[in-house]
């Protein structure tokens, strides 16, 4: 017995996915920067290091930390207004 499975390449792969993420209608795009620029109170993920701890953290890890509070702020926002 033979096998149907067909391999692609990591280029057909990627632009089959963001074909598929684009005719599916279940995603909305959010104005995240216009959401952030609104809310009253963000989430801060920096305050749950201690200021040594959070000092020795690298500019990417920085960075990301700031992301997800930021995710999370507009989640919140967007849960509250749904």
């Amino acid at each position: 017995m033979g096998s149907n499975k067909q391999s692609f390449n990591v280029e057909e792969e990627n632009a089959m996915i963001m074909k598929l993420l684009q005719e599916w209608k279940g995603f909305r795009k959010i104005p995240v920067k216009e959401v952030l620029k609104r809310v009253d109170y963000r989430i801060s993920i920096e305050k749950l290091f201690k200021p040594d701890e959070y000092a020795k953290l690298c500019k990417l890890e920085k960075k990301r930390i700031k992301n997800i509070g930021n995710n999370l702020t507009v989640m919140m926002y967007i849960g509250e207004h749904e």
